[in-house]
């Protein structure tokens, strides 16, 4: 069984998680907890009740460790840190996308978010010739625990080529259908928002800068976002090739030249490049920045010139990675960390 970016899955206490980047042991997933069974929860799956605990942010992730077993924290070695991983044994329901998405097309009967969801699978399928089974339903829609009145429409593509067809070409999805139109630059605010309150040495020209790169479409007045989902065998760093050690608990700044982003659009995003010499770098550089923090995947460009704040660690390469090559050892800033929540971010430079 093989876990996706965004996948949902249920433990046998009833508590709800969604998978955690495209880095994933065979064993484990790792994940957060997003919902918990709760009597007077807003989320509803027929006569359950959830209650949302993660609401965005580090923070936010770490708080839901205190809500599981212990034996579902591990000291993970490929990250040099602890992270929540569900046993693979203790899943007692895996909700795949594609599948809920198949069974909204076939439904003679749609709910408003679903008929949303069903209008703009069509549309980008018609417009793009990316195919229905490519496409996905993600959020509270995929577990059928969502509500017509608060719920939001979150969606993925699957594959590195489709993933890269939909950034380019978004527009043409709004073109193909009257109901669809792409998401305004002032439509960003309350996001930005939410962002500076997590990060408050962030300004808003700073996160301007880098919002008007994003790319979203609404159908009639639903935002819906479109997350780029790469297949277990496209991931760039498979687990265990690489072993990550903290050289400092607090995030370092440095600016970097950004050389590669081909996979800047996925979770984690990973931009390469070079930075200016780091003392604690043995005076070398800087060459990946791995991202975890969603607010800045997908917003830098190859040709960028960047500062990061984030955590230094030494990667060492067990096996040779897809764009990695033959390093045996490099250097790479970590943003997103627990330790480094609210300290750690990129933005656009001179």
């Amino acid at each position: 069984m093989q876990f996706r970016d965004r996948d949902i899955i249920r433990d046998y206490s009833n508590r709800i998680y969604v998978v955690l980047g495209h880095i994933q042991p065979d064993s484990q997933v790792i994940c957060f907890l997003k919902y918990v069974p709760s009597p007077n929860g807003k989320w509803k799956q027929g006569n359950e009740s959830f209650e949302r605990v993660f609401w965005g942010g580090v923070q936010s992730v770490d708080t839901g460790k205190d809500l599981v077993p212990p034996d579902f924290i591990k000291n993970d070695m490929h990250f040099g840190t602890e992270l929540l991983e569900v046993p693979v044994s203790m899943i007692k329901k895996h909700y795949q996308p594609e599948e809920r998405l198949a069974s909204i097309l076939a439904a003679e009967f749609n709910d408003q978010l679903e008929q949303s969801v069903k209008a703009t699978a069509i549309a980008i399928n018609q417009s793009l010739e990316i195919g229905l089974e490519s496409l996905g339903v993600a959020g509270s829609i995929l577990w059928q625990a969502h509500n017509t009145s608060f719920s939001d429409i979150n969606m993925n593509v699957y594959g590195f080529e489709n993933s890269k067809k939909l950034q380019e070409r978004l527009g043409r999805v709004a073109e193909a259908s009257p109901d669809i139109r792409t998401r305004r630059k002032n439509e960003w605010k309350n996001a930005i928002s939410r962002v500076i309150q997590r990060i408050p040495c962030l300004s808003h020209s700073d996160l301007e800068l880098l919002f008007s790169r994003r790319k979203a479409i609404f159908h009639k007045d639903r935002c819906i976002g479109i997350s780029p989902i790469l297949y277990p065998n496209e991931s760039p760093i498979p687990y265990d090739s690489e072993i990550y050690k903290t050289v400092s608990p607090d995030p370092i700044h440095v600016k970097m030249y950004i050389e590669k982003d081909e996979h800047g659009i996925f979770h984690p995003a990973l931009y390469l490049g070079e930075s200016e010499p780091v003392t604690m770098a043995d005076n070398g550089q800087i060459t990946r920045i791995m991202v975890y923090d969603g607010a800045f995947g997908g917003v830098i460009r190859k040709g960028d010139s960047v500062e990061v704040s984030g955590t230094l660690q030494e990667v060492q390469a067990v096996k040779e990675g897809k764009i990695t090559g033959n390093q045996k050892r490099f250097y790479q800033l970590m943003v997103g960390t627990v330790d480094g929540a609210g300290k750690e971010f990129i933005r656009l430079s001179e």
